[in-house]
């Protein structure tokens, strides 16, 4: 919780938390991992209509974007059947996939799916928890489509289209015959922006998640990363949150 002089910040609207999750968490919604730019929501996991918790809660608190704000509206939230990123480390969850959009022609969409090596257990509670905000929507009516209402899945595949490329940049410039490991910091440098300023960061950690040093870079790209979720001894690979829950380390 943010603190003023060793003491816990207290508001007396919610909203206000809004500026102090950017700084903890950057401005990413909580649940598509898309970069806020201007539309930024305060979230409630749980929603402030349950009388069993205190709206002001910083641990309830994330920022989210309109598309997943109002999808998610005030469904009820159970974290034992949620993969939620305060809790888990949901990029050991979820693959991406990309398809032609099915009424924009020229488009393609990017969507989350659970990843095939999950037991059936997980896969359900990985499709729930896409569900809860709608995470996998993309064709709409005509109306919300020529307003744009919801983009999630444009926004997704241009991160994803900028990711692989610069793995493949990547991929040119340490294979080229004068690459000498020590320029490696010189491609690095110019990654943690780009990362910062698209988001989606799963989709930066698949693209690079056998270039250790690239993957440091990323996971400290963000703010309020859990570096935990990553094995610094192991090339920085994720690893499960919580390795106490026999039947669902995630």
């Amino acid at each position: 919780i943010p603190q003023i002089d060793g003491k816990p910040k207290s508001y007396s609207n919610y909203q206000e938390w809004r500026l102090d999750l950017a700084d903890s968490y950057g401005k990413y919604c909580v649940f598509c991992n898309g970069d806020l730019k201007y539309n930024i929501h305060v979230e409630h996991l749980v929603p402030q209509s349950n009388p069993e918790v205190d709206p002001f809660d910083w641990d309830n608190l994330g920022l989210a974007c309109g598309p997943c704000n109002i999808a998610k509206s005030d469904k009820p939230v159970n974290r034992d059947e949620l993969y939620l990123p305060q809790h888990h480390n949901t990029h050991l969850v979820f693959d991406f996939e990309t398809r032609p959009h099915g009424t924009l022609e020229g488009k393609v969409a990017c969507i989350p799916v659970p990843k095939k090596d999950l037991s059936p257990a997980q896969i359900d509670k990985a499709k729930r928890t896409i569900q809860l905000v709608e995470l996998d929507r993309v064709e709409q009516d005509p109306q919300r489509e020529r307003k744009m209402t919801d983009v999630r899945w444009f926004y997704r595949y241009t991160a994803y289209v900028a990711a692989l490329s610069a793995r493949q940049s990547w991929d040119l410039f340490v294979g080229h015959a004068d690459y000498r490991p020590g320029e490696a910091g010189e491609y690095l440098e110019c990654l943690a922006p780009q990362v910062k300023a698209i988001g989606f960061f799963s989709l930066w950690i698949n693209a690079f998640i056998d270039v250790p040093e690239a993957l440091e870079v990323i996971i400290n790209a963000i703010p309020g990363t859990a570096i935990e979720c990553f094995d610094k001894d192991n090339g920085w690979s994720p690893i499960p949150r919580n390795p106490g829950n026999e039947s669902d380390p995630i």
